[in-house]
């Protein structure tokens, strides 16, 4: 039997490695900009050097951070309370929040929510990479009508050990609560 799976810190780092990616590319990202201003717009290299960084910052914060500060929050806020224990030997998985369900891998079904970006593996299509692009989520769907949703920060898709019977793709792959009782019609957890 393996150990609860919860929102853990390598995960959480392993998330925003395109953020941090962008980061690192960010005074590379200044030099066209630079070079437009100067010769294209006659900006002097001083007024360039003072307004170009700045735009770039706004842009980046804008077009970047937030976008990704979003994603994450929700996927954190989401799978917060939420343990998963896999019991591979048994083919079992158990799912905690405020109740424990345990269920057999052949009554659940798998959807894989991924960002658009990871389509590309298929069609070989080339998409944007964008700084939320390592987020994803599986749904889990049982038998007796609950959802099990796990986020990316809880355990990566590929790790998961049932093959999923679909693969969705969209640009902004987010999630709301952890577990939902359809049977019910009220949700539990965030």
């Amino acid at each position: 039997m393996s150990k609860p799976l919860k929102i853990n810190k390598a995960e959480t780092f392993n998330s925003l490695k395109y953020l941090r990616r962008n980061v690192l590319l960010l005074p590379l990202l200044m030099c066209p900009p630079l070079i437009i201003a100067h010769f294209i717009k006659g900006y002097g290299w001083m007024e360039a050097i003072k307004i170009v960084p700045l735009i770039n910052l706004l842009g980046f914060m804008a077009l970047g951070v937030l976008p990704t500060l979003i994603m994450h929050l929700s996927h954190f806020f989401a799978n917060r309370n939420f343990e998963v224990l896999i019991d591979p030997h048994a083919n079992q998985i158990t799912f905690k929040e405020k109740e424990e369900f345990q269920y057999a891998y052949e009554d659940l079904t798998v959807t894989r929510h991924l960002p658009l970006y990871h389509k590309k593996k298929l069609d070989g299509n080339h998409r944007m990479l964008t700084p939320w692009s390592n987020y994803s989520f599986i749904r889990v769907r049982t038998n007796d009508n609950k959802e099990f949703n796990i986020s990316s920060t809880l355990l990566n898709y590929e790790d998961f050990p049932i093959e999923p019977s679909q693969t969705n793709y969209s640009l902004w792959p987010m999630m709301k609560k952890a577990y939902i009782d359809h049977e019910e019609g009220d949700s539990l957890g965030q």
